[in-house]
């Protein structure tokens, strides 16, 4: 699973901040800082990333190793580590309920063919998906 931002500054020793904190010292808007925070650092504006750890004074090197540890993996390691996290059984993608088999198979088919297109599925995608 990709790394957010707001983990690797709990790495790195920062004590939580609030986003309003954040947004004000940084003059983003909230909601940009609460993203930026929550989603996946892949997923996320260089320039808020590169303004929140400035102003934590930590170097782009640290988000960089810790990105580039999951995003080298290819598009097949990480269908295959998403795969691992379905169950037709239960009816669950990465632990979320789904009501019927076809909403289970329409989203994961989806989420499956993005996967090649670049993109690195959280919990939260699937959750959101859940709720379309």
């Amino acid at each position: 699973m990709e790394m957010t931002l707001k983990q690797v500054l709990n790495q790195q020793g920062v004590v939580d901040q609030s986003a309003t904190q954040l947004a004000q010292k940084t003059k983003l808007p909230r909601t940009t800082i609460v993203g930026a925070l929550d989603r996946p650092i892949g997923n996320s504006s260089f320039k808020v990333i590169a303004k929140i750890l400035k102003l934590n004074q930590i170097s782009l090197d640290v988000v960089n190793d810790a990105y580039l540890a999951d995003y080298d993996k290819g598009p097949s390691q990480v269908e295959s580590d998403f795969l691992n996290q379905t169950d037709l059984s239960t009816l669950t993608i990465m632990g979320i309920q789904f009501s019927t088999k076809k909403n289970f198979w329409n989203t994961r088919d989806s989420i499956i063919n993005s996967i090649y297109e670049g993109y690195q599925p959280t919990k939260k995608d699937v959750e959101d998906a859940t709720s379309i």
